[in-house]
């Protein structure tokens, strides 16, 4: 019967994986480390593993196109050499919280050939390749093939192994967490995180312009950060656990095997409990006969489940029992509904016929009014015609009579509109003749001509280039406005940046990065705060109330950035300038203090002064020793 597998997990240094470790042992080969900035750096041989039966590298067609164009070929030694060597920090160390590498284990189907499994495995890494824009590899592992490490094992603690399940055919999956850029120089770098790496946050978040990056949301009041639009990462795990399902269902079908489901016990609503994966060393253990934690509890499991299975079973028999017992008394009830039924079937034969004959009748009385109704609408038609043509011929009459009248009426009133209009355009010349002569005769010739029109079109010239001034002055108002808004927020955010940089810092003191240490001078470390500094800083953090215990350091620091309001960074100046530079602020501090001279008699020198009597240190063994010890932020635990 075929069953449904798939596990994801990441491939971290955080946990103490390697990539050149987990391929070799996945691939059955030897691979070095080549990562020089790893100091435990080794060589991993697996060419005993004989259970490997298949090993590939899937490529994105985008990638892979580059590659070929180029002429550039990838084995799992290069890949390996890429990733460790290439997941460095800005300051060109080791990082040691990467992720390496996404595995998939997928469990293969016992009624499929071995070939198939891994054309259906192939085609799961594919599909995920293409996805996240990354390189994958398969590795599929089948105990038939082989298992000469275990066999090794069980030898050297003489015992004895059973042989392993011949079902368990699996592959090992693995997707790096970064896309693989090609430079114009033909070498490869790791790009930017795949997909299914970033943080839940970043995935949820909408896909913004480049401009409105780092600008503050109104809504929310919080800066704009750029995100990828997909859904959340449990139901982008739930998606991919469903793609391998849909790709062994559609092969399971063609061989009438009964489907497999991505969905959990909970998800198909049964109350069974689920066993725990044994790995690699507990199923060793096991085949030799020592029973380990996870086989005593997927045995505690499996008879949790079968003992549910048989009451399940034995509640479904009753179930059964009972449904037979129903479905009985249905049938004894049925014969006698079948009896009451013919009864009524009879009566109701008689009172269709009935019904039938009172149809027909009511369908001959229709037809009779039918009839009757056709005789009366030619009736009325005939009346409506000659009435229409009564009235055509006392129509002509009336209409000839309002014709002649209309027209009398028209022609006196045409000859009456005539005379007005005539004596009006008289008027009106007289009126603007007697107007323009004495406006010509007294006005003065300083004064401008209404009828002149250059005088006119240069008044409007003037008015135009009045209203153009005022719009022009009127835009730089605006434009100066929203420089000086956008220089206020600037500002503003330089302000909130740097007073949440100095909350960092107060709060962060006692730390051994910001204070000296007992082997540790100023000279070494000037930006650390010695003592004296140390006290005012703990004075100043009593006094404003900012010296509670840290419970979460962003958001203490955010809410000691609240505090620091202008008035109280004028009122304490001093403090904030040794918060920002520690060494600066030592300077003008012993500069201030008055100069002592050096007085005191050699014997009143101890063996840690005795060597810098007048400012001349003296090759001392404790000097030098102190020179060798490097701070812990530096060294490996």
């Amino acid at each position: 019967m075929a069953i449904f597998r798939a596990e994801t997990k990441s491939l971290s240094r955080g946990q103490g994986h390697n990539l050149a470790a987990a391929i070799s042992y996945r691939a059955g080969i030897e691979l070095t480390d080549n990562n020089k900035l790893n100091p435990e750096a080794r060589s991993y041989d697996y060419t005993k593993k004989t259970d490997v039966v298949h090993s590939g590298i899937i490529l994105p067609n985008q990638l892979s196109e580059q590659l070929e164009a180029r002429g550039i070929e990838l084995d799992f030694q290069s890949i390996a050499d890429l990733v460790e060597m290439g997941e460095t920090t800005l300051r060109g160390k080791m990082k040691n919280s990467a992720r390496l590498a996404r595995e998939w284990v997928l469990c293969g189907v016992p009624e499929l050939s071995r070939a198939e499994n891994i054309e259906l495995f192939e085609q799961f890494a594919k599909q995920q390749s293409e996805e996240q824009g990354v390189l994958g590899m398969v590795f599929v592992h089948d105990p038939t093939a082989g298992d000469d490490m275990a066999t090794t094992k069980a030898a050297a603690n003489k015992k004895k192994m059973s042989a392993p399940d011949p079902r368990n055919i699996h592959a090992h999956i693995l997707l790096l967490t970064r896309e693989i850029n090609v430079s114009a120089k033909n070498k490869l770098s790791l790009g930017r995180k795949s997909d299914s790496e970033v943080s839940n946050d970043e995935r949820t978040r909408p896909v913004v312009p480049k401009e409105l990056i780092g600008k503050v949301d109104p809504k929310t009041q919080k800066k704009i950060q750029q995100g990828r639009g997909l859904c959340s990462n449990s139901e982008w795990l739930k998606n991919t656990r469903k793609q391998w399902a849909d790709i062994l269902n559609e092969r399971l079908a063609q061989k009438g095997v009964q489907p497999v489901t991505h969905k959990s016990y909970k998800d198909l609503g049964l109350n069974f409990k689920p066993t725990k994966h044994l790995g690699k060393n507990a199923s060793i253990a096991e085949r030799m006969g020592v029973q380990t934690y996870l086989g005593k509890h997927n045995e505690s499991i499996n008879r949790h489940n079968r003992s549910h299975l048989k009451s399940t079973a034995g509640d479904l028999a009753d179930s059964a029992k009972q449904g037979i017992e129903r479905s009985k008394r249905r049938i004894s009830d049925s014969g006698q509904n079948i009896e009451w039924t013919d009864a009524e079937t009879s009566w109701a034969a008689g009172s269709i016929r009935e019904l039938n004959r009172r149809v027909a009748d009511s369908k001959q009385c229709i037809e009779d009014g039918k009839q009757c109704i056709e005789n009366r609408k030619r009736d009325v038609t005939w009346a409506v015609r000659a009435n229409e043509e009564l009235n055509k011929v006392h129509s002509f009459n009336s209409t000839n009579i309002k014709w002649a009248v209309r027209g009398t009426e028209r022609f006196h009133k045409t000859i009456n509109s005539t005379e007005q209009q005539t004596a009006s355009t008289v008027e009106q010349e007289r009126s603007v003749n007697s107007l323009i002569a004495e406006r010509t005769g007294k006005r003065s010739s300083t004064r401008p001509n209404p009828f002149d029109d250059a005088a006119r079109r240069a008044r409007i010239d003037r008015i135009t280039e009045q209203e153009g001034r005022f719009d022009r002055r009127t835009e730089q108002f605006d434009r100066d406005i929203a420089r000086n808004r956008s220089a206020d927020a600037r500002t503003a955010e330089a302000a909130g940046r740097l007073k949440l940089n100095m909350a960092m810092v107060l709060l962060n003191r006692h730390h051994e990065n910001s204070t000296l240490q007992h082997w540790e001078t100023t000279e070494d470390s000037p930006d650390k705060f010695d003592t004296r500094q140390l006290n005012l800083i703990d004075n100043f953090a009593q006094k404003i109330g900012a010296d509670s215990k840290i419970t979460d350091f962003i958001n203490d620091s955010r809410r000691v950035a609240e505090i620091f309001t202008a008035d109280l960074i004028e009122r304490n100046i001093e403090i904030f300038k040794l918060l920002r530079n520690p060494a600066k602020e030592r300077e003008e501090h012993n500069k201030s203090l008055p100069r002592k001279p050096v007085s005191a008699p050699q014997s009143d020198l101890n063996e840690f002064t005795r060597g810098y009597v007048d400012n001349e240190p003296k090759s001392l063994n404790r000097a030098n020793e102190s020179v060798l010890v490097s701070s812990k932020r530096y060294r490996r635990p």
